[in-house]
């Protein structure tokens, strides 16, 4: 996924971060001067409302990301910091290797793309954690409220399992999330996942 695809897919991510009120008034006055407009300002309620009217203002584009830096970074969401990273390594463009041979010589364009281990351990678990997923929910401590709003507002599992990761990792303690998601996929009874969860975090030196 890349360009304007994994661009959309950050604006959607962090649009769906949950951000408080005050933070939210704090994040609407720094970006004043783009809205530029006192009826827009008051009409921005979420912080996708906040994304859409800058990209309106063309404040956001898939060029310009600064917004989606500063936003995410007064967020503290570190998976999707870790997305934008990424996005910007890979619109600098690969670098050029010169590759040769005994046949000829000639320059070959390798991209390396490296997804963060933590949204490989997200993928995973909300493309397989099927009905589970509420199980998971509850040995993660997601209120049984917040649960039911899962499921009025989304369609899919996979993506009411990933609010559900990702409340979890804003709410816990940095040091042991993993090891409670871990605890919470056993509790749901997905010991399988467990297992690719904790191999992924062993093989990137994140356990």
């Amino acid at each position: 996924m890349t360009g304007e695809r994994e661009y959309k897919h950050i604006c959607d991510r962090l649009g769906n971060v949950f951000c408080s009120d005050h933070k939210l008034s704090l994040m609407k006055e720094h970006f004043s001067e783009n809205i530029d407009s006192p009826r827009r300002f008051d009409r921005i309620n979420n912080i996708a409302n906040l994304l859409k009217t800058l990209e309106k203002r063309d404040c956001l584009n898939t060029e310009e990301i600064s917004p989606l830096k500063y936003i995410a970074r007064e967020l503290q969401n570190n998976n999707i910091i870790a997305l934008i990273d990424a996005y910007e390594s890979y619109d600098k463009g690969p670098e050029v290797v010169p590759i040769s041979n005994e046949r000829n010589v000639k320059n070959r364009v390798i991209p390396q793309i490296e997804v963060d281990p933590i949204e490989r351990v997200y993928r995973l678990i909300c493309s397989e954690i099927g009905q589970k997923w509420k199980d998971l929910a509850r040995a993660l401590s997601v209120p049984e409220g917040q649960i039911d709003d899962l499921e009025h507002r989304y369609l899919r599992i996979s993506d009411m399992t990933r609010e559900v990761l990702l409340f979890h990792r804003e709410a816990s303690d940095e040091k042991y999330w993993k090891v409670k998601l871990c605890n919470g996929l056993t509790v749901a009874r997905r010991n399988d996942l467990r297992l690719q969860i904790q191999d992924l975090f062993a093989r990137h030196g994140l356990m």
